[in-house]
């Protein structure tokens, strides 16, 4: 019987040390692969954020020839999904969502595995390079894993990393082969943006002036905002002052200022309260001492060029500048709503 207890304390022994030495490393896989792309971020964006994209790059699709895959109506935005069965032990089965997107530059997926409680996340970053290139990493970070399991992370990381690093060799490798007709980039030299809009509330007036006046006029109403604010204990500012432009031309502007708020109060004749709705817009910034003027076409240019309907009133942040004593330089975030 010794022969057999002491088989058994060692065995034993060796599943102790091994939970001791697994409780020491990572309880998340993370990795990631960088590539450098000789494309526009637009064409690489559309490869990554359209799930219907994928079987031109992705190694599942190698993997399991017969993949099948449930694609939500709606690809390219936030909440788009695809659910994918596989008959091969190589592949989990489960459903990813993205969970975060900026155009051609981020999109993030969360992924559940049908197999697995916990999600997991992966994102696309694109960014551009000095020789008119594209930097573009594909990241990963798998679902938390019990402590006793964490030396599991060890083992799969290098089996995932060659996949990984076969995606990103893949995607160059059929970007770069496209006709350069469909790789033709929207010209964008301001470097505008596509983004989601959070939801905010604001205290606003609704008035209108002269364009040239428009400076002086926002003073005024800014003013009188503030002062409600501070006489109301209920609600605090939170955040830089905006300008909501209803209509335009050089002899009337209706514009409303607005101050972002926090808390709850009550609207008067003038102040009212009201909530921005989350919305996709086009976001450019402007630096210096002349007008937004130009930036607001040069957003209009490029929404015509992206095929993007402008859905409502521009809107402008001052982040400084226009209404800040210690700075001359105003900086201004402009915003064109769209769809």
């Amino acid at each position: 019987m010794k022969p057999i207890k002491w088989i058994i304390f060692i065995f034993l022994g060796l599943i102790a040390a091994l939970i001791i030495f697994s409780s020491t490393q990572p309880n998340h896989l993370r990795l990631q692969e960088s590539i450098i792309i000789d494309a526009p971020r637009e064409i690489l964006f559309k490869k990554v954020s359209d799930y219907r994209e994928w079987k031109h790059w992705h190694p599942w699709f190698e993997a399991d020839s017969n993949l099948k895959n449930i694609y939500s109506e709606k690809q390219q935005q936030l909440g788009a999904t695809n659910e994918w069965i596989s008959e091969t032990a190589i592949i989990d089965n489960g459903i990813q969502k993205i969970i975060d997107y900026k155009e051609d530059s981020l999109v993030k997926n969360a992924i559940v595995y049908h197999n697995w409680d916990d999600t997991s996340y992966q994102w696309f970053i694109l960014r551009d390079t000095l020789e008119n290139k594209t930097h573009f990493t594909w990241a990963y970070q798998g679902a938390k894993t019990p402590f006793y399991m964490n030396f599991m992370n060890l083992i799969m990381e290098p089996l995932l990393r060659k996949n990984y690093k076969k995606g990103v060799r893949t995607l160059k490798k059929h970007v770069e082969s496209l006709p350069k007709a469909e790789v033709k980039p929207t010209p964008n030299p301001r470097r505008l943006e596509i983004v989601t809009f959070d939801s905010t509330r604001v205290v606003t007036i609704l008035d209108s002036c002269p364009a040239d006046q428009i400076g002086k006029k926002l003073t005024e109403l800014y003013t009188e905002i503030t002062i409600f604010i501070e006489m109301d204990d209920g609600i605090e500012i939170d955040g830089r002052p905006m300008a909501l432009y209803h209509d335009y031309s050089e002899k009337k502007v209706i514009l409303e200022a607005a101050i972002p708020y926090k808390g709850n109060s009550s609207p008067s004749d003038r102040i009212q309260l009201k909530t921005i709705a989350a919305k996709k817009a086009i976001k450019g910034k402007h630096y210096g001492d002349e007008t937004s003027e130009a930036l607001h076409f040069a957003i209009l240019d490029y929404a015509a060029a992206k095929k993007l309907k402008v859905s409502g009133s521009p809107w402008e942040i001052y982040q400084s500048g226009l209404f800040d004593d210690e700075s001359s330089e105003q900086k201004i975030y402009v915003y064109y709503p769209v769809q």
